[in-house]
C-alpha cells in the first residue's frame, strides 16, 4: 500500500531540488569533468541541470557563480582559451577540469624530468634510445 501523499511527493521533490552553494559546486565540477577537454560553459550547464532536476528552477544565476567559484576559488576549472556562443549568441569562455588542463612547457619538462628519474633512464635514453 503506497502511504505517499501528493504533499510528501512535493515536500520530497522540493528537498532534493534545493541544494546548497557546496552541492552544485559538487555536481557542476563533476559535470565539466565528465565533458572532458570539450569543457563547458555555464549556459551549458544550465540546460544540462534544469533536465536533470526540473523541480529546482534554476537560472544562470545559480550555476555561473559556482562555476566562477570552481574556477577562481577553488581552482578546480580553468579557461582553456575558446569561447562559445550561449543560446542568446553571447561568446562565454569554455571552461575544462583541470585533470585536463594542457601542462606548459616549465611543468612538461619537471615531469619528464620526474618520469626519467622514477625510471632510472637519463633524459638522452628515453628520447633516444638505441
Amino acid at each position: 500500500m503506497n502511504t505517499n501523499t501528493a504533499h510528501d511527493c512535493r515536500a520530497q521533490a522540493y528537498s532534493e531540488a534545493k541544494k546548497t552553494a557546496a552541492e552544485w559546486r559538487e555536481l557542476i565540477e563533476g559535470y565539466v569533468r565528465q565533458r572532458g577537454r570539450y569543457g563547458a560553459i555555464a549556459d551549458e550547464a544550465l540546460q544540462y541541470f534544469k533536465t536533470i532536476y526540473p523541480q529546482a528552477q534554476l537560472t544562470i544565476n545559480t550555476i555561473a557563480p559556482r562555476m566562477t567559484e570552481l574556477e577562481n576559488t577553488y581552482m578546480r576549472l580553468v579557461r582553456n582559451g575558446e569561447r562559445r556562443n550561449t543560446r542568446q549568441g553571447s561568446g562565454a569562455h569554455v571552461v575544462i577540469h583541470v585533470d585536463f588542463q594542457e601542462r606548459t612547457t616549465g611543468q612538461a619538462i619537471q615531469a619528464s624530468l620526474f618520469d626519467a628519474a622514477e625510471t632510472g633512464l637519463s633524459n638522452e635514453a628515453r628520447y633516444f634510445p638505441g
